[in-house]
């Protein structure tokens, strides 16, 4: 890690979050116009030779993958979480559906314990349990909900997954490595879907797909560089500030203002997350560099 400046690092992932936040307005309102698995390959597509070109200088990292298995698997786990994510945007509000995205932290917790064998403590099974309730608020099940509403839980599963898989590769395949295999995976698995769903952009839509496959490349890169700057026990509560600016854009782009009963679901994910934070920070567990990407 690169000299410890704990400020400049905060500074740096808020920047992040709102670099996340654009992301996911953009993808909405491309949303609109055009197939989730077409958003996802302009955001791999247009983001890889970026990333190539960055690390010209360093492709024996890049192509050092640990366990070529393992990040292919961790790389498809994103694909997918970008495709159901962005359908869901047109069924519910942006900041509640990245709100219900945020319980992907309490599926790693249930896939640690049931597949993983790790022990779990009553107060982290508390946790979960209020997690889900936030989740719940949010969601409001009932026989008349849209299907469609519960994709951002396959987007926080599908997250989860991605989680777990970093943290195996982090001991032996570098960030750089992992965002590489990540690129390429979406790259080569969203191109070879992308002829069943095509839409030929106007003007505009290729000026929005560039652009966010652009901010996508830089959402990515600011991670990296805070965490590179700062422990992850410092910069992972900062994290939720995704929600934030979310909810700004969501009021701003769509007049999305969120409901009281969305509030109280958001108070209680980030609230059980963060406990979960401390709990993790206390027995030095936490996820590796880049565990949340962009979806």
């Amino acid at each position: 890690m690169a000299k410890a400046d704990p400020s400049r690092a905060i500074l740096i992932m808020l920047a992040a979050c709102v670099v996340t936040g654009l992301v996911e307005t953009v993808a909405k309102v491309l949303g609109q116009d055009y197939p989730a698995i077409q958003i996802v390959w302009a955001r791999n597509v247009f983001t890889l030779p970026v990333v190539l070109f960055l690390s010209r200088n360093y492709l024996p990292q890049l192509v050092r993958s640990g366990s070529t298995v393992l990040q292919i698997v961790r790389g498809a786990a994103p694909l997918v979480a970008g495709t159901t994510i962005i359908v869901s945007y047109g069924h519910m509000p942006l900041a509640s559906a990245m709100a219900v995205m945020f319980s992907s932290q309490f599926l790693v917790t249930l896939i640690a314990a049931v597949v993983l064998g790790e022990r779990i403590g009553l107060a982290r099974w508390l946790s979960v349990a209020v997690g889900f309730t936030g989740v719940l608020v949010i969601l409001r099940p009932s026989p008349a909900m849209e299907w469609m509403t519960l994709l951002p839980l396959v987007t926080a599963l599908m997250f989860a997954i991605y989680q777990i898989m970093t943290r195996t590769l982090s001991h032996t395949a570098s960030p750089l490595s992992m965002l590489f295999y990540l690129l390429l995976v979406g790259t080569v698995g969203s191109t070879a879907m992308l002829p069943f769903v095509w839409r030929t952009p106007d003007a505009e839509g290729w000026v929005l797909l560039v652009f966010e496959g652009l901010i996508y490349g830089l959402g990515h890169y600011l991670i990296i560089k805070a965490f590179s700057k700062a422990e992850a026990s410092v910069l992972s509560p900062f994290l939720y500030f995704q929600l934030v600016t979310a909810t700004v854009f969501g009021v701003f782009t769509f007049g999305e203002v969120p409901s009281p009963g969305a509030f109280a679901g958001m108070a209680l994910i980030v609230g059980s997350g963060l406990f979960v934070w401390f709990r993790e920070r206390r027995a030095n567990r936490l996820p590796a560099p880049g565990a949340r990407p962009c979806a």
